[in-house]
């Protein structure tokens, strides 16, 4: 019996030491990939491209040192300013390193900009990092300021996805003089609206395909409720069955949430303290923004433009509603207007078809005339080399 008890704590030890072998190798490749430094833009070669540009600066912007990630094949073109979702999400750590995801980075050089609170621009007081729409604006501005004098550009080209198409709306509203022209992805339009549209199709579709959980949990939220949509059931129940209806992030198996979220491990332009602070700015962001300016309805409120506007939406996206999307854009007055569904996809079409998204982009800038922008860019764009990494290479 003793011998049997030896047995058992040397097998438990050996256990033990395997496991603590596995955390630190772990540990030790998730610092090995998280250098907090972007790395260049190669040919399909492994040769790093002549006058890319691929960097992360940090800058100084409304009172605290907020992070920029600059990626473009030619550092002479068009600047696009990307404004990202969540809010307190980033786009651009969920992103492949390589391949055609990045097309658009052939034609403009795009600043992934980490928002205040989230990514990599975490690292300021209580205080600095509070969610606030004026605060944001002022942020915004900045950034732009900053991207015309670097680049010695008059005005460039501002993306807004989600979160960050009702941001962007607020600020081409109140600095439109800084932009060529506007493009929302997932736009929204009224929020409050576009969570009851899709609410009632996921329990319309679990209750059509006999899915009982998913009715039961449905049927636990009370859609009149002053409080629609709590923080909880937009990270929770809302979330869950808008990825597994497809009618959430993505709409087809081209990209997956976990290799999102490969991506998002590996990714080398964050600090390793700053992927685990991630999903705090998130969190923290999100309950911000649903009794806020989430329940604002654009299309009463913001319906005059003085630069072009447009949208490019998946027509699958009941994340936040293509047809509210559609709806906004009908009654707008701009310069210029056009509303494009890329077939196939939801809320994500620039990452689930980003060769359609990039035509999409670069075919409006064309049939609208963009000044300046339309003279940079090549009519036949095949040929450029892809995106890549020379130590993956």
């Amino acid at each position: 019996m003793k011998n049997t008890f030896i047995c058992i704590g040397k097998s438990c030890l050996a256990f033990l030491g395997v496991l603590i072998l596995i955390v630190v190798g772990l540990f030790c490749w998730l610092f090995a990939t998280s250098p907090g430094v972007l790395p260049p833009l190669v040919d399909e070669h492994g040769v790093i491209i002549p006058n890319q540009i691929s960097e992360r600066v940090s800058v100084p912007i409304g009172g605290m040192n907020q992070v920029l990630f600059l990626r473009g094949y030619d550092k002479t073109n068009p600047i696009l300013l990307y404004l990202h979702g969540g809010p307190g999400s980033p786009t651009l750590p969920f992103m492949p390193a390589s391949g055609p995801i990045l097309e658009y980075e052939k034609s403009f050089t795009v600043c992934y900009w980490d928002q205040r609170g989230a990514g990599a621009s975490r690292n300021g007081t209580k205080e600095e990092l509070q969610f606030n729409m004026t605060r944001m604006i002022a942020d915004a501005h900045e950034v732009t300021s900053y991207l015309k004098k670097r680049f010695g550009q008059e005005k460039i080209l501002l993306v807004g996805h989600s979160w960050g198409s009702l941001l962007g709306v607020k600020v081409i509203r109140q600095n439109p003089e800084d932009y060529y022209a506007y493009f929302g992805i997932g736009q929204m339009a009224n929020q409050l609206e576009s969570e009851r549209l899709s609410y009632a199709y996921m329990l319309n579709h679990a209750k059509e395909i006999g899915d009982a959980r998913a009715v039961k949990a449905l049927e636990s939220v009370d859609i009149n409720d002053p409080h629609f949509p709590t923080s909880s059931y937009l990270m929770g129940v809302r979330s869950m069955y808008q990825t597994k209806y497809k009618i959430g992030i993505f709409h087809t198996d081209k990209v997956s949430m976990v290799e999102a979220m490969m991506n998002f491990v590996t990714f080398k332009g964050y600090k390793l303290k700053e992927k685990f602070g991630f999903l705090l700015g998130t969190r923290d962001q999100v309950k911000e923004i649903v009794y806020g300016p989430f329940n604002e309805n654009l299309i009463e409120t913001e319906r005059i433009f003085d630069i072009p506007f447009f949208v490019i939406q998946g027509d699958w996206d009941l994340q936040v509603s293509a047809v509210l999307a559609k709806k906004y854009v009908d009654v707008i007055q701009a310069p210029q207007k056009e509303y494009i569904e890329i077939p196939n996809t939801s809320h994500a079409p620039h990452l689930e078809e980003p060769i359609l998204f990039a035509e999409a982009l670069l075919s409006l800038i064309k049939k609208y005339n963009i000044p300046y922008i339309k003279s940079k860019i090549a009519d036949d764009t095949e040929g450029r080399p892809k995106t890549g990494d020379a130590s993956e290479l």
